[in-house]
C-alpha cells in the first residue's frame, strides 16, 4: 500500500510539474486585448494576433454559445481589423448558404436591398443580437466603398426567409437550363410542389414528402453531376451542392423527429459537418480563391482535430473535415473562444444560460489571473513545441475537458465575463418577418 501512495504521488507530482509547464508557456505567448468596443480602432493590441495569422488567407473565428454578447463585440471588433488592416475580404457565417449565395447576386444586381439580404439569410441568433448591429452597419456601408466586405454563409441546415420565396424557383429554373431528363419525368410536378413545402419539411412536417425527397433528389443529383461540366462550373457546382445539402436537411429531418437513435441517445448527426465542410471548400477554392476570408461559427463546428473522446456530438467537426482537405490546413488560422464565467442567452430563446466555474487548473482560469478582461493566446508555439500537451478548457458554457488542445485550435479569444445578447424587437420589411431560421 506503501508502495502505491508513493507512485501515486509522484505521478501527482509529475502531472502537476507538466501542468506548470503548459501554463507558463500559454501564459507567455498570451497577450492583452484591450477592448471589445467596434469603435476602438487603435489596433497596438491586436498586432500579436496579426503576426500569428501571418499570411494565411482563412480564420476562423469561433464562439462556445451563440448566446454571449461579450464574444458578439469582441469578434466584431477583430473582423473589422481583418478587414481594414489585414485585407480579408470575405465574412462567411454559419447561416443558409444558398441565401448568402443567391441573395448576395440579387443584392448586388439591384433586386433587394441589403437589409432584406441580412435579415432573410443571416440566422437571427446572430442578426437579433444588438451586441452585433455595428459590425452590420459597417458592412452595409462597405458596400458603397471601393473597400467591400462581403458576407455569405455556409450552412446547409436551415430554411431562411430569403430561401423560403426563392429555393423553389431558382432551384426549377436551374434544372430546366441544365436539362436534365429528370424534367421530363412524371413525378417533376410532384418534387417542385413538395419543394415548395422545405421551409416547413426540415421540421418534420409531412413524413411521407419527406421520404419521396430522400428517393428523388439522389436521381436529380446523379442526372446534374453526369453533365461533363457539372463539377467544374462554377453554377452547376455550386446547385449540386444545394442539392446535396437538401437531402441531408431531409435525412437529418428523418433523424432527428422520426428516428430513434436520436430519441435514445440524443446524438447529433455528421451529415451537417460533412455539408458544411464542402460548402466551404466550394467558397475558398471556386467562388473566392483569390481572396482572404473569415469564417463565423461555433467552436464545434471549426475545430480541426478529430473527434474527442466522450464528445456529445459524436462525429468529427466541418474545420476536421475541412482542413484534411489538400491545402487546406496550412491556408487556416483558426481561433476557439472561450470566458471566465457570467451568462448568455441565444435571441429567440426564454431563459438565460449561466457559466459554471472552471477548474483551477483551466486556460480560463490562468487567463483570469492575468487580470485581462479581454485576451488572445497563441496556441501555435506550444503546438510546435509539445503538440501533446493538454489542459483543460471548456467545450461549451457548462462544461469542459482535458485535451490535447493545440491540435484543435490555433489560438483562443478569451473574455473575462460573459453578457447574454440584448435581443432586439423582430425587424419587419413590408410587413414580412425578416429574421432567418436555424432549426438548431
Amino acid at each position: 500500500m506503501t508502495k502505491f501512495i508513493k507512485l501515486f504521488s509522484l505521478l501527482l507530482l509529475l502531472s502537476l510539474s507538466m501542468c506548470a509547464q503548459v501554463k507558463k508557456h500559454i501564459l507567455q505567448y498570451t497577450t492583452p486585448v484591450k477592448s471589445a468596443e467596434f469603435s476602438d480602432t487603435c489596433w497596438d493590441d491586436l498586432k500579436p494576433l496579426a503576426e500569428s495569422i501571418g499570411e494565411k488567407r482563412i480564420v476562423m473565428l469561433g464562439e462556445q454559445f451563440h448566446g454571449d454578447g461579450e464574444a458578439m463585440k469582441l469578434k466584431s471588433r477583430i473582423v473589422r481589423f481583418l478587414h481594414q488592416q489585414m485585407g480579408f475580404k470575405v465574412l462567411l457565417f454559419e447561416s443558409d448558404y444558398f441565401s448568402l449565395n443567391h441573395g448576395y447576386d440579387a443584392f448586388k444586381n439591384g433586386r433587394i436591398s441589403f437589409d432584406s439580404l441580412l435579415y432573410l439569410s443571416v440566422f437571427s441568433i446572430w442578426t437579433g443580437c444588438q451586441q452585433m448591429d455595428e459590425l452590420f452597419q459597417y458592412i452595409k456601408e462597405s458596400t458603397t466603398t471601393g473597400n467591400e466586405l462581403i458576407i455569405n454563409g455556409m450552412d446547409n441546415r436551415g430554411i431562411s426567409g430569403y430561401g423560403f420565396r426563392y429555393l423553389q424557383p431558382a432551384i426549377e429554373s436551374f434544372l430546366r437550363s441544365a436539362r436534365i431528363p429528370f424534367v421530363k419525368a412524371s413525378e417533376y410536378p410532384y418534387f417542385l410542389s413538395v419543394l415548395r413545402q422545405s421551409a416547413t419539411l426540415i421540421f418534420g412536417k409531412n413524413k411521407a414528402a419527406i421520404d419521396s425527397m430522400v428517393q428523388l433528389l439522389p436521381i436529380v443529383i446523379d442526372q446534374v453531376s453526369e453533365r461533363p461540366v457539372a463539377r467544374d462550373h462554377l453554377n452547376s457546382s455550386f446547385y449540386l451542392n444545394v442539392l446535396n445539402g437538401l437531402l441531408i436537411n431531409y435525412q437529418l429531418s428523418l433523424h432527428y423527429f422520426y428516428g430513434n437513435e436520436y430519441k435514445l441517445h440524443r446524438k447529433d448527426h455528421p451529415l451537417h459537418d460533412y455539408q458544411l465542410a464542402e460548402n466551404l471548400q466550394w467558397l475558398v477554392t471556386k467562388k473566392f480563391p483569390a481572396d482572404k476570408i473569415i469564417v463565423w461559427a461555433h467552436n464545434e463546428h471549426i475545430e480541426k482535430g478529430e473527434m474527442r473522446p466522450h464528445q456529445s456530438s459524436g462525429y468529427n467537426s466541418m474545420g476536421y473535415l475541412f482542413t484534411r482537405k489538400p491545402g487546406m490546413l496550412r491556408q487556416s488560422y483558426i481561433l476557439g473562444a472561450t470566458c471566465y464565467e457570467g451568462s448568455g442567452k441565444m435571441v429567440g430563446h426564454p431563459e438565460a444560460t449561466k457559466t459554471t466555474r472552471p477548474s483551477r487548473n483551466s486556460i480560463e482560469a490562468w487567463l483570469h489571473g492575468t487580470g485581462n478582461q479581454y485576451a488572445f493566446s497563441d496556441l501555435s508555439h506550444l503546438n510546435r513545441i509539445d503538440s501533446s500537451a493538454r489542459f483543460i478548457m471548456r467545450t461549451y458554457f457548462n462544461t469542459e475537458s482535458n485535451q490535447e488542445w493545440t491540435k484543435y485550435y490555433d489560438g483562443i479569444l478569451y473574455n473575462n465575463f460573459a453578457h447574454p445578447c440584448i435581443e432586439k424587437a423582430r425587424n419587419k420589411l413590408n410587413g414580412q418577418q425578416l429574421s432567418g431560421q436555424d432549426p438548431e
